[in-house]
């Protein structure tokens, strides 16, 4: 079986205040180096001592394509989180070193 796949990039964030999101932008790729590009070129700074963020990879994207395409079956997973980067929220509580409008990003495998 030829699994195929596309890579989508989503940056999210909010307005003036930290409830008022504003509507994501996604998009998608073929290729994952590509996809990963972009994706580094619109995540927040992973070093800014005042915007700290929060920084997930995960583990199971490193898996083999044979070895996926089994986890797929038996998980029926066909969107894989690879990496999320978001800023911290909490500026207007008073938490220090959190962003006053978090933003952040998500790529992501599309298994179809």
């Amino acid at each position: 079986m030829t699994s195929k796949f596309f890579y989508v990039v989503t940056e999210y964030g909010c307005n003036s205040t930290p409830s008022h999101l504003w509507t994501p932008r996604s998009r998608f790729f073929t290729d994952y180096k590509e996809a990963y590009k972009y994706f580094l070129g619109v995540i927040p700074r992973l070093n800014d001592k005042e915007n700290i963020v929060d920084h997930y990879i995960n583990p199971n994207f490193q898996l083999e394509e044979k070895e996926l395409e089994d986890a797929l079956s038996i998980k029926n997973e066909k969107y894989l989180i690879i990496e999320n980067v978001v800023q911290k929220a909490g500026y207007h509580s008073g938490e220090p070193n959190c962003a006053k409008r978090p933003c952040g990003a998500v790529i992501a495998r599309i298994y179809f």
